[in-house]
Parts: structure tokens; sequence; C-alpha cells
């Protein structure tokens, strides 16, 4: 018959000892796993049904003034348009809910379509409209990477040699000595020369097309011709040099 050999009071202290910290360890993940948050959620504040439906409906409203290209920014207009237009709809949106990526994509957006028309103006030689376009971009993000080359380019045009001649009822005698004229000018930069033909037809601009081809081919310059055109009244034959 074998004999029991019972444990000391030193191993009862240190199962014990074990026991507990075993116990503690388990309370401790407990503790850390019913205060932590879910994998994926959400960081953004819960918004409660009414503020969903009303974010949604700012949205909805701003896409639609978007595309109506009522884009204007709320710090442009005083009166009750400015509400009507896509940048408050946004801007409303983003009270509601800060970096809602939606409103932001909204206003950046409307960022660019100002860019894009404030390039339109000067090329049209409208550079004070050009200029009031790109502060309204960047009111919206002054930091945005197609401000500075925008910017870039108007003052370039700005800076540049214009000159820009009616030619609306010219014989053409005289269509051609006007053209020489505005090509000998350029002659010494004439490859950093670019025109804008503007008529009401497009047979009316393939016709001045033709006639300045004809003026560089007798000053006997083989710089290719940079032209683009317009369909616009009074006819007329613009020249732009830049520096």
């Amino acid at each position: 018959m074998w004999k029991k050999h019972l444990p000391t009071l030193r191993q009862l202290s240190l199962l014990l000892l074990s026991s507990l910290k075993t116990v503690a360890a388990l309370l401790t993940l407990l503790l850390g796993l019913s205060g932590c948050t879910t994998v994926g959620q959400d960081p953004a504040k819960n918004l409660s049904a009414e503020e969903q439906l009303q974010l949604q409906t700012l949205l909805e409203d701003g896409q639609d003034a978007l595309r109506a290209g009522q884009i204007i920014a709320p710090s442009q207009r005083q009166d009750s348009v400015t509400r009507s237009g896509a940048a408050e709809f946004f801007y409303q949106a983003l009270a509601i809910q800060p970096n809602n990526p939606a409103a932001q994509r909204g206003l950046e957006q409307i960022l660019e379509q100002y860019v894009a028309q404030a390039i339109e103006a000067a090329d049209a030689g409208d550079f004070s409209s050009s200029y009031r376009l790109l502060t309204q971009a960047k009111s919206i993000d002054p930091g945005h990477p197609s401000i500075e080359p925008a910017q870039a380019y108007v003052t370039t045009l700005d800076d540049a040699d214009y000159r820009s001649i009616m030619v609306e009822g010219l014989s053409p005698s005289g269509l051609s000595q006007i053209i020489d004229s505005l090509v000998l000018e350029a002659q010494p930069s004439a490859a950093k020369c670019r025109y804008r033909i503007s008529a009401p037809s497009d047979p009316q601009t393939r016709s001045l097309y033709k006639a300045l081809r004809e003026g560089y081919a007798r000053n006997n310059l083989n710089t290719r011709i940079r032209v683009s055109t317009t369909l616009s009244k009074p006819q007329r034959l613009e020249r732009i040099c830049t520096p």
C-alpha cells in the first residue's frame, strides 16, 4: 500500500498565487474587450434619423445644383440665391457631418469647374473674370493641386503680347495686308505665338485659317501655326505671343 504525499504549505501558496494571477489576467482581458471599438466602425458621430435624412437631402440638392451649373459659393452672394448654390448645400452637409466624403467631393467638383472656367476666360482674353474665378476656387481649397498651374497659365497669357484686329468686311487684299502685319510683327518669336479666329460660321473660320497659312508661306515662315477657333461675331483675328 502506497503512502499519499500531501502538498506542503509553500506549494499550496504558490498554487494559490498562480490561480490569482490567471484570474486577474482574464479580468483584464474581459475589461479591455468591453471597452474597445469594433474594427471598421465609423469614427464619425452617430447621426439621428432626422440628421441622416437632412444630410442626404443636402447632398442630393447639392448634386442637382451642380448639374444645373449653380455653383455659387456662400461667401460670394448675400441674397436668397446663395442658398440654392451647390457649394452652400455641401457646406451645410459638412456642418452636420464633418469630413463627409460626398460633400467634400462635391466642393472639389465646384473648384474644378471654377478652374476650367478661369482657363476659358483667359483664352478669351477676359482676364478679370479669370482671376475672379481663380479666387473663388481658392476660397474652397487654396492648396488644391490644379490651382497653381492654372494661375501660371492665366498669368502667362495676361503678360503676353496681345493684338486683336476686326476683319469683318475686309477685301481679300486688305485681309492679306492685315495678316502680313501680324506675321511680320511676331516674326522674331513666331514659335511662341498662337492665333484665335472668331467668325459666325465654320466656312468663315476655315477661310480665315487658309488666309493665315498663306500669310505664313508668303513671309517665309516655316513655324507650325497654332490656331484655335470660335463661332462668334464680329469676325476677328487675334494674335497672342507669350514671353
